[in-house]
């Protein structure tokens, strides 16, 4: 369980400002992604980040109970597989990018669920 919290006082505090950062500043935000999406080596870097991130999570933290810290594991899993698929298909990437990008609500919405996962794993680290 300390591993747990560990990975949960890390990744916590990073999805709350994350998603505050999107909700609160979403022009800038989506220049941002616009710019990345305009990179195939930003989206290989973020790629490679994404997949030792989420390796680094998966071998530490592989716990698959039906607790909380298994969301902590399907955000590792998560990692490696979409590092996977940056590093491997940045053109689609791109493609599935920009439609997100074309529509606001998703982006809220995706805003909405990285802030509500950081302050779940903000209460489960510093809180309970």
């Amino acid at each position: 369980m300390e591993t747990s919290i560990f990975i949960a006082k890390l990744l916590g505090p990073f999805f709350l400002v994350t998603g505050a950062g999107i909700l609160i500043n979403a022009k800038g935000y989506q220049a941002m992604a616009e710019d990345f999406l305009g990179s195939p080596a930003m989206i290989y870097l973020a790629g490679v980040l994404a997949l030792v991130g989420g390796l680094a999570i998966v071998i530490l933290h592989n716990r698959w109970a039906l607790e909380w810290p298994l969301l902590i594991t399907l955000f590792g899993w998560a990692g490696v597989i979409g590092g996977i698929f940056r590093m491997t298909f940045p053109e689609l990437v791109t493609k599935i990018g920009g439609a997100f990008m074309k529509r606001q609500a998703l982006m809220t919405a995706g805003a909405l669920v990285i802030l509500v996962g950081g302050a779940f794993l903000s209460y489960h680290g510093y809180v309970a």
